[in-house]
C-alpha cells in the first residue's frame, strides 16, 4: 500500500515561538535606551535654550549699565518692583529694541536712542522641553546669588538682581 503524504506549507509552532521569544528580547533591549536618548536629547535641549537666554541676557546687560532686562519698565526704563510686569519687560527688552534704560519699541528709533537689541530672534523665549513652556517668571526681590528654586508655573525663572536664570520645571536648576 501506498501512502499519499500531503506537503503542508508554513511555519511549525516551534519556529513561530523562537522568533517571539527572539522579538521579545530586542524589544527589551531597545525600547529603554530609546526612553534614556529621549531625556538625554531634553537635557541637550534645555542646556541649549539656556546657553542662548545666558548670551542674550549677558549681551543685553553689556550695553544696559549693568542692568539686567525686566529689572526696570519696559515703558520708561524706570525700577520694576511688579513680579508680573517684570516677566513682561524681561521679554519685551530680550525681544524688542530698547534704549539703554531699557525702554523697548517694535522699531529702531534713533530720534530716542532706541537701537540695541532685539536679542532673541522670532519675538519669544525658547521652549523649555520638560514642560513645554516658553514664558518666564521674574523675583524682582531675591539678592542671594545661590537661590534656586523652581516651582513649574512657567518655562524660565529669571532672578533680575543677581542675573541666575534657571530650567523652571523642578528637576533642572543645576543646569
Amino acid at each position: 500500500m501506498k501512502k499519499n503524504f500531503v506537503k503542508q506549507t508554513g511555519f511549525t509552532l516551534i519556529e513561530l515561538l523562537a522568533v517571539v521569544i527572539i522579538i521579545g528580547v530586542l524589544s527589551a533591549i531597545i525600547i529603554p535606551r530609546l526612553i534614556v536618548s529621549k531625556e538625554d536629547a531634553k537635557i541637550s535641549m534645555v542646556k541649549s535654550n539656556l546657553k542662548i537666554l545666558r548670551k542674550a541676557i549677558d549681551l543685553y546687560r553689556l550695553e544696559h549699565n549693568d542692568t539686567y532686562p525686566g529689572a526696570t519698565k519696559s515703558k520708561d526704563g524706570e525700577d520694576e518692583t511688579d513680579p508680573g510686569k517684570a516677566s513682561d519687560s524681561f521679554v519685551k527688552q530680550l525681544t524688542l529694541y530698547t534704549d539703554v534704560m531699557g525702554k523697548a519699541e517694535d522699531k529702531i528709533n534713533e530720534d530716542k536712542n532706541i537701537i540695541y537689541g532685539p536679542y532673541l530672534r522670532f519675538g519669544k523665549l525658547p521652549t523649555n522641553p520638560f514642560n513645554s513652556r516658553n514664558d518666564v517668571k521674574c523675583d524682582v526681590a531675591t539678592t542671594d546669588i545661590t537661590v534656586r528654586d523652581s516651582d513649574w508655573s512657567t518655562g524660565w525663572k529669571f532672578y533680575t538682581r543677581t542675573g541666575n536664570l534657571l530650567a523652571n520645571d523642578g528637576n533642572h536648576d543645576d543646569l
